[in-house]
């Protein structure tokens, strides 16, 4: 991941029940990134499988993080 900008925040989103990948994937790549000095946020969503999106939708935070993005 080193080409990836460490000054791009990076927010996951990932469910407990998670069937098509799983949950530690998520976890191990997290834990990495901020070992690597990644600027990460991670959202656990307990109880829900692979359409964690449809709660990471419903997060108005979400939006409001969105917004304050921006490249130099």
């Amino acid at each position: 991941a080193s080409w990836i900008n460490k000054d791009l925040p990076i927010w996951v989103f990932h469910g407990t029940e998670d069937r098509s990948i799983p949950f530690s994937e998520s976890e191990s790549m997290v834990a990495a990134l901020k070992q690597m000095g990644y600027d990460v946020t991670f959202t656990i969503y307990e109880g829900v499988g692979h359409n964690s999106w449809e709660q990471a939708y419903q997060t108005e935070a979400l939006y409001d993080w969105m917004m304050k993005q921006q490249l130099d």
